[in-house]
């Protein structure tokens, strides 16, 4: 039993780590969210779509991507409060990033202490554990797009791992829009892979364009502007003139 435990130590050690950052979540689940208006204004569409028994549905918004709202109302399909599920199914998520990023960063260094660490110091970190349990789309977001890189950077990826990286690119590219911007450093990092057969790239590159191209057709079909979700965030971030962006010193002081 020591001998399991010596071995493993580090594994016990992510599961209760784990497992302290969701207790700590639990907690904030009965205080209201103060992030910014938007975590209600989500978990208001949520509401909408479990209404009219909608577990999925594209054209929920123009500027939002649709499969948050999906994922947050998982819980309320097995009988959960909604609202409470919602939380819920954001603690738990967002608190899966910690295996999330170990495990990417054992990857990458090699090295068990390094992971650990890591892990360690993404668990505490202050606007990690602040977003953990608000019904935004980053904390969710982030726990998978974690996972899709880890997945892209294995060193021998199974057919597997190939699928596993297909299905997260799809989450994360219909979850939120950054996951667009780092599209094209996957897609070039899977076409120098030697590893990987010519036919399965052309299929891996069909397959982890489809939640840009999807979106791109649902805009230019429901609003006649293929990139009317580009041009109402454009729209609103002009009204409010926001200094730091032009001000190193107030950037600084930030």
């Amino acid at each position: 039993m020591l001998k399991f435990i010596k071995s493993k130590k580090y594994e016990l050690s992510l599961i209760i780590l784990l497992l302290i950052v969701i207790e700590y979540g639990l907690k904030q689940i009965s205080l209201p969210m103060i992030a910014e208006g938007d975590a209600y204004s989500r978990a208001l569409v949520g509401r909408q779509m479990a209404a009219n028994n909608i577990l999925f549905r594209l054209a929920v918004t123009n500027v939002w991507l649709p499969l948050h709202f999906t994922i947050i109302n998982i819980p309320h399909w097995f009988g959960v409060d909604l609202f409470f599920g919602q939380r819920l199914a954001t603690l738990i998520i967002s608190s899966l990033g910690i295996i999330a990023i170990y495990l990417y960063t054992l990857e990458f260094f090699s090295n068990k202490n390094i992971a650990f660490l890591t892990s360690l110091l993404f668990a505490v970190f202050p606007l990690r554990l602040f977003l953990a349990a608000q019904t935004l789309s980053e904390s969710v977001f982030i726990t998978f797009f974690i996972l899709f890189v880890y997945f892209l950077i294995k060193k021998k990826k199974s057919s597997r791992d190939l699928f596993l990286l297909v299905m997260l690119n799809f989450i994360c590219g219909m979850t939120r829009f950054e996951s667009w911007f780092f599209l094209p450093i996957a897609l070039i990092s899977l076409i120098m892979d030697k590893k990987i057969s010519t036919s399965i790239k052309i299929n891996l590159f069909v397959a982890m364009t489809v939640p840009s191209v999807l979106w791109i057709l649902k805009n230019g079909n429901q609003s006649g502007q293929s990139f009317s979700f580009f041009q109402e965030k454009y729209a609103m971030a002009q009204k409010e003139l926001n200094l730091r962006y032009f001000n190193f010193e107030k950037t600084w002081l930030d």
